[in-house]
């Protein structure tokens, strides 16, 4: 294994984590928004995370969530939300399962960007550069933010009520 394809290899290492890390704790952050929404009581957060939550997939979680704040938020405010929630889903999906490409021209411009492909009917290859990869990162962090202060607006609310 070359130096060059030692340092594709790291990229892919890093951003495929990063995507992914970051996806998990935007699932989280739904999960908590969801146990919030149900209840303030610890003990049956934590059996309706230990029997349900932890059983649901992503997709399921998100199906939770969209059913929860379709009703109390604004239409604007939950179709700008959802459509960032579906690109960070299809972002985190896509970094999950796609290989990376070590093609001689991929090791060669590592430094610049990465190159993924899968072989479903086609060779189907997606390039991103460093800034695109950036903004992917940011989408997640972002809408996870959104989440967590939603989370904390119903808990406050709560509190005044």
């Amino acid at each position: 294994m070359t130096e060059d394809h030692k340092t594709l290899l790291f990229k892919a290492y890093l951003y495929r984590g990063k995507v992914v890390e970051l996806a998990i704790v935007l699932e989280k952050a739904i999960e908590e928004y969801i146990l919030a929404y149900i209840t303030t009581d610890l003990v049956a957060k934590y059996k309706i995370t230990v029997y349900l939550i932890d059983r649901m997939t992503f997709d399921g979680k998100i199906s939770v969530l969209q059913n929860i704040l379709k009703p109390n938020l604004e239409a604007s405010e939950y179709k700008k939300l959802m459509a960032k929630l579906r690109i960070a889903k299809e972002d985190r999906n896509f970094f999950a399962h796609q290989l990376t490409s070590y093609s001689q021209e991929d090791i060669s411009l590592s430094e610049a960007q990465i190159t993924f492909v899968n072989f479903r009917n086609d060779i189907n290859r997606k390039t991103f550069k460093t800034e695109a990869l950036e903004k992917i990162t940011a989408n997640i962090t972002n809408v996870t933010s959104i989440i967590y202060r939603l989370k904390d607006v119903l808990e406050h609310q709560r509190t005044t009520n």
